[in-house]
């Protein structure tokens, strides 16, 4: 996050019992509609199938 003028920053406490744990690279792949593996055998058809 770059500050500018504009950005208001929130700093919270926040009981970590509460936090869902997310993968930033897997949410990015999915908000982007991208095909998620289940292994590398799946991976490896899934290329095939799009080739």
């Amino acid at each position: 996050m770059l500050p500018s003028k504009a950005t208001v920053i929130i700093d919270l406490t926040v009981d970590p019992d509460i936090i869902t744990m997310v993968n930033i690279d897997k949410w990015g792949t999915i908000l982007n509609y991208s095909y998620i593996p289940s292994d590398d055998q799946d991976r490896i058809r899934h290329r095939k199938y799009l080739d």
